[in-house]
């Protein structure tokens, strides 16, 4: 079976826009039971370049979800999900969770603060950290002065309002031979980031080994994939999307380069300047010598 590569934003933003299909990539994420989603707003990425500088707009999608935890408490929360295939901007990150917190109507029934729970899937490995783990969660964790773990089972609007979880999946540490086992590793497997295929081959969903429910859902995500491909409409903002990235990966290939030649000539001027230092050339000569 040939379903759509969820590395393409097109085919993802596709695949959200069914809100079956986000219930159940969401609470494979979540790793709890998402009984209804929203999407609220999203940014579609896009590639720009220009002669001046080239980037790759993140892509986001908000939504407002009810899920249910393994105590089978429910309750309301929003979800800011981005996604980069390239090392990006924090800050950038940052702004678009803080207009979360800023939002006055993210509230619930009671006109409590919901939480906020942050999902960022990059095509990248986190710079900076070496974590081999391909999912990171991280939850609120309360100590007392002493370094004391406190027990805290949620409920409280000035913690949860105040703080937020975070859930980050570095696609590169997906590893492929972990197909089964739970539905996550078999969804994040239709991420082919470091392909320029447009489908990928995946087995039927009854013969990744998971429960009843699991095996559903594997379905549901298979069909809505496999409706990505046959739409006109989404094949052609495809070909878009491919566009703009080589266009991109042409700027970045030129802009390399053009670094790469920049620290050459500083090298050079670097070595000319203590060659002549050597011949006991003083600074104010040298500097008056255009190298």
């Amino acid at each position: 079976m040939h379903i759509a590569n969820l590395s393409y934003d097109t085919y993802f933003k596709y695949l959200m826009e069914d809100q079956r299909a986000a219930r159940v990539l969401l609470g494979a994420l979540l790793q709890c039971k998402v009984e209804s989603v929203e999407q609220r707003k999203n940014e579609v990425t896009i590639a720009e370049t220009t002669q001046r500088e080239g980037s790759l707009k993140m892509f986001r999608l908000d939504f407002s979800a009810t899920i249910v935890d393994s105590k089978g408490r429910r309750k309301a929360v929003c979800i800011e999900l981005q996604r980069a295939k390239h090392v990006g901007d924090v800050a950038r990150f940052r702004r678009y969770l803080g207009a979360h917190y800023k939002d006055e109507k993210l509230v619930d029934g009671h006109g409590k603060a919901i939480p906020i729970i942050a999902i960022y899937i990059l095509g990248h490995n986190l710079p900076g950290a070496e974590f081999e783990q391909a999912v990171i969660y991280g939850n609120t964790t309360l100590k007392d002065v002493n370094g004391v773990d406190i027990e805290y089972k949620g409920g409280c609007e000035y913690i949860d309002g105040l703080s937020h979880s975070l859930i980050i999946v570095q696609l590169p540490k997906v590893k492929k031979e972990k197909k089964e086992g739970s539905i996550l590793n078999v969804l994040l497997s239709y991420f082919e980031y470091d392909t320029n295929t447009d489908t990928i081959e995946v087995k039927d969903a009854e013969d990744y080994k998971l429960d009843a429910e699991d095996t559903k859902g594997v379905l549901v995500i298979q069909n809505r994939l496999l409706q990505a491909v046959a739409d006109d409409e989404t094949s052609a903002k495809l070909e878009l999307e491919k566009d703009a990235m080589l266009m991109l990966e042409k700027y970045e290939e030129e802009k390399r380069k053009a670094e790469e030649e920049k620290r050459k000539a500083e090298e050079l001027v670097k070595k000319m300047r203590k060659l002549l230092r050597e011949k006991g050339i003083s600074e104010d000569e040298i500097n008056s010598v255009q190298v």
